[in-house]
């Protein structure tokens, strides 16, 4: 599989590109795509009421997705939508493809929507749903469900722009600027552009700094799992929304310490916190409770532009166990990005945040690097795919997810080389005039002793 993902608008539907996928669906047992196809040329559904959508991932020039989002017609409530017939060519999957297809959809149903609804059949895409923050509900109409406002604290818009076709002639189609960093207006593309580059950063960083503190997995008698000498390969870092600053870099160090609460996620708050007490301290007519909310690492606004300028995200290689979730929320971390999904520890945050801290405009979300003509993305976007693809296979072999980079050292080393050789004059966003993103570089290099540029 080659070529850049784009997610792109497919209304009015392209039949003939789709024809591929709606029978090879048909082959799989799977009627929705055909279902589609017949209710769209009926008039019964074009996707075309407010708020819905038909969107589709290119990979080059080759549609190989499609998913599409409906105001729910089993519900009474306007403001429920329904996410329906996605579905991913069988050459194209576990490369992350339906990730940033749902992402996008998600974030397209954000300004119009409340709550998102669905139904599957398999357990494998129970699974995966659930994967990207769904949770089971019991109900005769949908098997999962998401409510929005959990996850960023309120809506933003999702404004499309155009996308050529393969040929570039008619039939070019609309594409969104990012599909997890949507557009609010104003410079919407320096805005995602200069956060899929720190986003592309942060991913380098923290597989490189795997790489050069890789733990090897030692084999224990009567243990069903390989235990380490410093601690499981999970690492986490910490970067300043508002300079760029990577505040911490951590490992997990679980067995180095005898302590089963030295996640990497938790080093790594309690790093950044020491340093921002430098680098901006409560002052004393502030009342302690008032800084975590407003200065430490949380601010207020919930555009994509506030959580590029605004508090500080905390990356980690896996997605955060109940302890460290409620750490991130309890620190009020404006963002937080895992790259690999836990299936088994995983999604504590979606259902502390709407229960203990409805009111912080915080995000939570699985990485999803969107190139935006940045080379640099692209590449780490490619490498990335290349991991989620690899921890898909590892977890169908029983592979337990906090295990996923004991096999990863190949890729692990092309991150940290790719990190050491990569310079500022390679981001589209420095030569645009922030330097952000060239101080996050600068600091992900220095903390592996990589000679900057």
């Amino acid at each position: 599989m080659t070529g850049v993902l784009a997610v792109c608008s497919l209304l009015p539907p392209p039949w003939p590109e789709l024809a591929p996928l709606v029978e090879e669906s048909k082959r799989e047992g799977f009627g929705f795509l055909v279902r589609l196809r017949r209710e769209f040329l009926d008039g019964g559904n074009r996707f075309d009421a407010p708020g819905e959508a038909l969107l589709g991932c290119r990979r080059g020039a080759e549609l190989v997705a499609v998913g599409g989002l409906n105001r729910d017609p089993y519900s009474r409530e306007p403001r429920v939508g329904r996410l329906r017939h996605l579905y991913v060519g069988a050459a194209h999957r576990k490369a992350g493809i339906g990730r940033v297809l749902v992402a996008a959809l998600v974030e397209a149903a954000r300004p119009h929507f409340d709550v998102l609804r669905l139904r599957t059949d398999t357990e494998a895409a129970a699974r995966f749903y659930e994967a990207q923050g769904f949770a089971p509900v019991s109900s005769p109409h949908a098997t999962h469900r998401m409510v929005l406002g959990a996850l960023n604290g309120g809506p933003i818009e999702l404004r499309l722009e155009r996308c050529g076709a393969p040929d570039g002639g008619a039939g070019s189609v609309p594409r969104p600027a990012s599909s997890l960093h949507p557009t609010p207006g104003g410079d919407s593309m320096s805005i995602a552009l200069i956060q899929a580059e720190r986003d592309a950063l942060a991913c380098l960083g923290l597989l490189a700094h795997a790489y050069a503190r890789f733990d090897v997995p030692v084999e224990y008698p009567g243990e069903s799992a390989p235990s380490h000498v410093l601690g499981l390969n999970i690492h986490a870092a910490m970067v300043d929304s508002a300079d760029g600053e990577v505040l911490a870099l951590e490992r997990n160090t679980i067995h180095a310490d005898g302590s089963p609460l030295q996640h990497g996620e938790q080093r790594a708050l309690r790093t950044a916190i020491a340093r921002v007490a430098v680098k901006r301290p409560r002052q004393p007519a502030q009342a302690i409770e008032g800084y975590y909310r407003s200065s430490m690492f949380m601010g207020k606004g919930t555009t994509p532009a506030d959580f590029l300028d605004v508090g500080a995200t905390l990356y980690t290689t896996l997605e955060p166990c109940p302890m460290c979730a409620s750490s991130s929320l309890v620190s009020r971390v404006k963002r937080l990005v895992f790259l690999l999904p836990d299936h088994k520890y995983g999604g504590a945050w979606n259902l502390l945040k709407p229960k203990f801290y409805a009111s912080d405009e915080s995000q939570y979300a699985q990485l999803a690097v969107a190139g935006l003509g940045s080379a640099l993305a692209d590449r780490v976007g490619e490498l990335y795919g290349r991991v989620l693809a690899k921890a898909d296979g590892l977890r169908t072999n029983g592979v337990r997810d906090t295990h996923f980079l004991d096999f990863c050292r190949d890729e692990l080393g092309e991150a940290f080389e790719m990190l050491r050789k990569t310079t500022p004059a390679d981001l589209r966003s420095a030569a645009a005039g922030d330097l952000r993103n060239a101080a996050t570089l600068a600091g992900f290099q220095r903390a592996l002793n990589m000679p900057s540029a």
